[in-house]
């Protein structure tokens, strides 16, 4: 009889062992299940990341915290040289120029501290050694216990840019010049000759009317003056212009 009740008991001990063993291997089935969907979605979402950066025009890089290279997409490649294989796993120091390490530095140091990194002006080496104006802008991202894991940098190459800039400066300049001696060449012996007019017009009237002679000087002093005065100023400004 012992021995009947101990199997009894024995036997519903086991059949809750075996319950509570179903429910979790459910739970086991639901979490693996979970956990592939979970995967399986980061997976997704990182090949779409890469899409996108890799189909991005500008260069992108992502750093680790030590500033090492875990991804760069083709742009870069495009602009600089480096392939993404000479450089992952590599920090990037030898493309940056001696005397852009300042800003540079602050923008490293704005990264280590999760700032976001607004447009910076400066310059990089491509792989041949030629200097490349770029913008930098960018921000730090985090892992899964949101701690800080690395920035992505975008290095936009200004070397257009710049040079439409030139090019518009120096059309303004040489248009700028084209006005000064076209007011020289085409007011000055206008108001000469206007000049030269008020004269003989004051001789001739002299031998007439005094009131006539005064109506000339006032014609010269009130008309003309501004005038003379404006031309005097614009050909002193154009040819200190021209000597510096």
């Amino acid at each position: 009889k012992f021995i009947t009740q101990l199997s009894m008991l024995l036997l519903q001990d086991f059949n809750k062992f075996m319950a509570q063993l179903e429910v979790y291997s459910a739970d086991l089935k639901d979490e693996i299940k979970h956990s592939r969907q979970v995967e399986a979605a980061l997976r997704e979402s990182e090949g779409r990341y890469r899409s996108v950066m890799e189909a991005a025009p500008d260069p992108i890089v992502v750093y680790n915290m030590k500033g090492e290279v875990l991804f760069f997409n083709p742009a870069f490649t495009r602009v600089f040289g480096w392939a993404l294989e000479e450089c992952i796993g590599r920090r990037m120091d030898h493309f940056v120029p001696d005397e852009n390490w300042p800003e540079t530095q602050r923008l490293i140091d704005k990264a280590l501290n999760g700032e976001a990194l607004t447009s910076v002006e400066t310059r990089r080496f491509n792989k041949n050694g030629d200097i490349v104006p770029v913008t930098i802008s960018g921000d730090t991202y985090r892992d899964d216990r949101g701690q800080l894991a690395g920035s992505v940098i975008i290095l936009r190459d200004i070397t257009n840019s710049k040079r439409l800039r030139r090019r518009i400066m120096d059309i303004s300049e040489r248009e700028r010049q084209n006005f000064g001696r076209d007011l020289h060449d085409d007011l000055g012996p206008h108001l000469i000759g206007i000049q030269g007019l008020c004269s003989v017009l004051g001789s001739n009237l002299k031998e007439e009317s005094s009131g006539q002679v005064e109506l000339s000087k006032q014609i010269h002093l009130t008309k003309l003056r501004p005038y003379h005065r404006l031309h005097q100023r614009f050909l002193k400004r154009f040819s200190l212009e021209l000597v510096s």
